[in-house]
Parts: C-alpha cells; structure tokens; sequence
C-alpha cells in the first residue's frame, strides 16, 4: 500500500469524519484493480464502514474510528463480529458470544421460573446457528483511523491498521494478513440485492432531506415577509455597494481637509472628527491618524 503526504509545510488541520476517511480510501484504491466499493453496507453480520473487493475477488473491510474511546468501545459493542474476525478452526471458541450470554441468561431464569421447561432445551434446538464458522467474513480487515490516533501494537492480530493524514493520504502502519483466502461469488454475498435496497434508502434518505430542506426554506421565507424585510439579495449588494462608495468618498474628503492649510485649524479638527464618525459606522477600525501620517510620509517622499 502506498503512502501519500505534501512535503511543502505542515499539513493544514483537518475536522477528520467517517466521509473524509472514506473519500480518502476510495482516492487510493481508486487507482488499483477494485471492482466495487461499498459504504455501510450490511454484506456480512454487520455494517461495514468502507468494503472493497477487488478483480481477484478478495475483499477488504475498513473499520473507520475517528476517536481513541470509539476505537476501544469497537471491542465491547461488537463482541461477535471481533469473534468471527478473529476465529481459528484450532478447537478454541465455537459459539457466537451472545449465544453463550443468552444461554447463561436463561439457565439462571430456569432455576425459578415455572416455564422452566420451554428453556431446558434452548441451546441444543438453536446452537447450530450460532456456530462461528457458518458466518462469513472479509479476507482481509483493516482500521482506518487519523494519523496517530492508535498504535500497531492495539489492534489484534487478525487486523491491519492504516493512517490517514490531514491532507488524505495513507500510511500504511500494519499490513493486515489475511484472515482466509476463500472467494465469495455476488450470488454467496447476495450484493445484487444488497446494492438495490442500498439504494433505495439512500434515495429516501434524499428526498426527506429534501422535503425538510423545502420545509425549512419555506418558513425562512414566511418569517421573512412577516417581518417586512422585501429587500432582494440584489437589492443588499447594490446598498452595500452604496456604503462603500460612500465610505470612499468621506476618506477622500478626509485627506483633501488635511491637505487644505488655508483652513483654521479649529474648523479642520471639527470637519475632520465629523467625518471620522462617519467612516467608523461602516469601518470601525479606522484611524485618522494613519491616513495623517500616509499623507505626511507622501509629502516627505516629494
């Protein structure tokens, strides 16, 4: 995997999001052998951040983290996934966590409850379902996360860890191995169907957004003419427009009084603090003594 930064100054601070993460994976593999890209997509047991699958039919899943306390919260809220992830057909775990949990859950409600019966047989009626090797998962698993939010050394040993940079480039800090190597055709992931209805809640994703933009733009427009304001937006720029020849016009009035030394000097400093007043209602910075000094350095120069 490559790596991509600017190399003229520091880099300029980015408000990192899970889209900026996103945008900044698809630019890369954008330029390699990738056949889909998915966002949020439910291709496995869970909904993947970013998942590519490239023309060899493999397939890369991103896990976008944009905080260090989303990361470690990854570990507690998705107990099964990270046990499928990480799964080894060496003897070791066979069920789904939650499918132990709920078991354990019910044989203590058994102990009391006079409907014992309907738990006894529980796990032996569900427990091949909740296998870990029925499930499916990517051959590869990566974390995406802001230029040294994690180190290598906290993600597990089934996962990869790529950085991303404020400019959107990506150091890849722990290549990923792969998890398996078996290829799962569209039909296996069912992708035709996942894509469809994909994108059929993006378009109503769209159109209430749209419906609540019309709605806002529509009581915008209501308060507005309740409170009399009839001003069009070309109307505001040709007034501001208006100020600012107006403004133009006292500076020069300003410097042609200060250049004019057939006036008395008590009726100069009036005009000029008048006029001063004036230019501070729509410069309120200004000051008359830098423009006396510009004038006095002009004449100096002569």
């Amino acid at each position: 995997m490559g790596y991509t930064q600017g190399t003229f100054g520091p880099a300029p601070v980015t408000k990192f999001s899970e889209g900026f993460i996103q945008e900044a994976l698809e630019k890369y593999f954008a330029e390699n052998s990738v056949r889909y890209f998915m966002d949020n997509l439910f291709v496995f047991r869970w909904e993947s951040d970013k998942l590519i699958e490239t023309k060899t039919g493999y397939i890369y899943e991103f896990e976008i983290k944009i905080s260090k306390a989303d990361f470690k919260n990854d570990f507690k809220n998705k107990v099964d996934k990270h046990a499928i992830l990480g799964w080894k057909n060496d003897g070791g775990q066979v069920y789904l966590p939650s499918f132990l949990e709920r078991c354990k859950e019910m044989e203590e409600r058994a102990k009391n409850s006079p409907r014992s019966i309907y738990t006894i047989g529980y796990r032996q009626a569900n427990e091949k379902y909740f296998r870990i090797e029925r499930f499916k998962r990517p051959n590869k698993f990566y974390y995406a996360v802001p230029e040294g939010l994690i180190e290598p050394e906290e993600v597990p040993a089934y996962a990869g860890l790529i950085w991303v940079t404020n400019k959107g480039g990506l150091i890849e800090k722990k290549k990923a191995p792969y998890i398996h190597k078996d290829k799962y055709n569209d039909a296996e992931l069912k992708l035709g169907e996942k894509f469809y209805y994909h994108m059929v809640d993006w378009k109503h994703a769209f159109w209430r957004e749209r419906r609540a933009h019309d709605r806002i733009a529509k009581k915008i427009k209501m308060e507005v003419d309740k409170k009399g304001h009839e001003k069009s937006y070309a109307d505001l720029l040709a007034e501001r427009d208006a100020l600012k020849d107006l403004y133009n016009k006292k500076v020069d009035e300003v410097i042609l009084l200060e250049a004019d030394k057939s006036k008395t000097y008590w009726y100069n400093v009036d005009v000029k603090n008048a006029l001063t007043e004036i230019i501070k209602q729509y410069r309120p910075d200004f000051e008359l003594c830098e423009v006396e000094n510009e004038i006095y350095n002009k004449r100096r120069n002569k």
